[in-house]
């Protein structure tokens, strides 16, 4: 999806739920519910299970900031409110806040189920994903971060 820096702006919400397979030696690879770029991809969001290692892993223009255990088949779930402008940013990764104070990009393009080059697809399912064009409270957010 392209062209949504100027539905969304400095502030917004994007929420994803779904699930990434288990690693197992015939699946080692990395997979991704979410990719977000600002435009030109100088900077990104990523939200996938990164490689090998099994652990999940939200990066931020290529440095993994957030590591989690596997989670198997089992269901995860991410929010993150942006604002841009105070530089106030709150993270929920399956019901657990998480200091996420930094420069998130403005969202122009949101790929869903694979990066920018598509080549680490992902072979589960996203159940949900949005973008809702303000800032949520502290009590949504939560309930939008959480299986």
């Amino acid at each position: 999806i392209t062209g949504l820096s100027e539905q969304f702006g400095s502030r917004y919400t994007l929420a994803v739920r779904g699930r990434l397979p288990p690693v197992t030696p015939a699946n080692a690879s990395s997979e991704v519910l979410v990719w977000a770029n600002e435009e030109g991809a100088s900077a990104q969001f990523n939200f996938r299970r990164a490689g090998g290692g099994g652990t999940t892993a939200i990066g931020m223009s290529g440095a993994t900031s957030i590591g989690t255990a596997d989670p198997g088949n089992n269901p995860i779930a991410f929010a993150l409110r942006v604002n841009e402008a105070t530089g106030d940013s709150r993270l929920v990764v399956n019901g657990v806040g998480v200091n996420a104070n930094r420069a998130w990009p403005n969202v122009a393009e949101l790929h869903l189920g694979g990066n920018t080059s598509g080549s680490t697809p992902l072979r589960e399912r996203i159940e949900f994903a949005g973008i809702i064009p303000r800032l949520v409270t502290a009590a949504e957010l939560l309930a939008l971060g959480t299986v």
